[in-house]
């Protein structure tokens, strides 16, 4: 197969995961600042969130309540994550108003990029950093 060509498959390949400690609220975040929509959600015992699936576009995201005995722990506003989640969208500025407007911590403004797109970087309330832009790979 040519390597510059994408297999065509209706499966997707690639979810990435979030546990949060407070994954009902950072679902509402998810749904209510960067619009996704939620696909599925089942929740756990003590007001925790066993598995949810939250779609965006043609992506999907898994998001759970981080649990006591995980080997990684949820970040806190304070600790920097170990990644960052790209959210591709067609035009950034509406999401980008919306994160001000939710009060997240901008890392980086919207802003035309050398690599294509526009772009800008923010960290959710659990502490998860986020590239929302209009760059596709």
């Amino acid at each position: 197969m040519d390597m510059t060509q994408q297999p065509q498959t209706p499966h997707r390949s690639l979810y990435p995961c979030i546990r949060y400690s407070d994954a009902p609220a950072a679902i509402d975040w998810l749904v209510d600042v960067l619009g996704f929509a939620v696909h599925a959600r089942y929740d756990g015992p003590g007001g925790t969130v066993a598995h949810a699936e939250l779609v965006h576009s043609a992506g999907m995201l898994m998001v759970g309540s981080a649990k006591d005995d995980e080997r990684f722990a949820a970040a806190d506003a304070h600790t920097p994550s170990a990644a960052c989640v790209y959210l591709a969208v067609d035009d950034p500025a509406p999401a980008y108003e919306r994160v001000r407007a939710a009060g997240w911590a901008v890392l980086s403004e919207l802003a035309e990029q050398d690599h294509g797109g526009t772009e800008f970087d923010c960290r959710d309330p659990g502490g998860v950093f986020w590239g929302v832009g209009s760059y596709r790979p």
